[in-house]
């Protein structure tokens, strides 16, 4: 079964439809994303980036999970025209 998280800081209509949504500010996108990174580079034991502290990491633990129970069925997705996220 698929499910669909969404982290965005204005409310949206993917975002309504999705089983998961998670309001953020625009400024924590590109923390929020590396700390993801950061949780599945871990456990591929690749190195870490710089650490970004987040305020709702109990929130990307649960996503890289599925991610993690998901490898090579999952796709992440970025709306941002920051080229680093």
């Amino acid at each position: 079964m698929s499910r669909h998280y969404q982290f965005e800081s204005n409310f949206s209509l993917t975002g309504a439809n999705a089983d998961y949504r998670f309001a953020l500010k625009p400024s924590k996108e590109s923390d929020t994303i590396l700390a993801l990174y950061n949780v599945l580079a871990k456990q591929l034991g690749k190195p870490i980036l710089r650490a970004p502290k987040i305020s709702n990491s109990e929130k990307i633990f649960k996503v890289a999970k599925d991610l993690w129970d998901n490898r090579g069925k999952s796709l992440v997705v970025s709306s941002s025209n920051n080229p680093d996220v």
